[in-house]
């Protein structure tokens, strides 16, 4: 019988994001808008910090500073889905392209948000 596979931990999870977030930065190169060049930018500041929080949090010594890792990575993380609304309500990007990512960046800020014990 086959192990069941266990689900990435949250550190595995925002790197796998990150490297999502540098593809969307990628595809939004090729735009000829700048204004898609420059939210890009900040989706992907915001969506890599993320992962170099939590990482941050797991090197960290004292339990006061995973919190405030953690708390910063769920920062990033609500700005993250925030400029993913506005590649969306802008037109720059057809909000069904983004649907997974949207998604997917909802879930971390519901995992952070439970680990910092804030509420949405």
């Amino acid at each position: 019988m086959a192990k069941a596979k266990k689900p990435p931990d949250l550190c595995e999870r925002a790197y796998a994001y990150s490297l999502r977030a540098v593809k969307l930065y990628q595809a939004l190169q090729r735009h000829k808008d700048g204004a898609a060049l420059i939210i890009g930018e900040q989706y992907l500041r915001q969506a890599t910090a993320v992962g170099a929080l939590l990482e941050l949090a797991a090197a960290s010594l004292t339990r006061a500073e995973i919190a405030n890792h953690h708390a910063a990575a769920r920062q990033q993380a609500r700005a993250s889905l925030y400029w993913l609304h506005v590649l969306a309500a802008s037109g720059l990007v057809e909000s069904s392209r983004l649907a997974a990512i949207t998604q997917e960046t909802e879930e971390i800020v519901a995992l952070l948000e439970k680990t910092t014990g804030a509420k949405k």
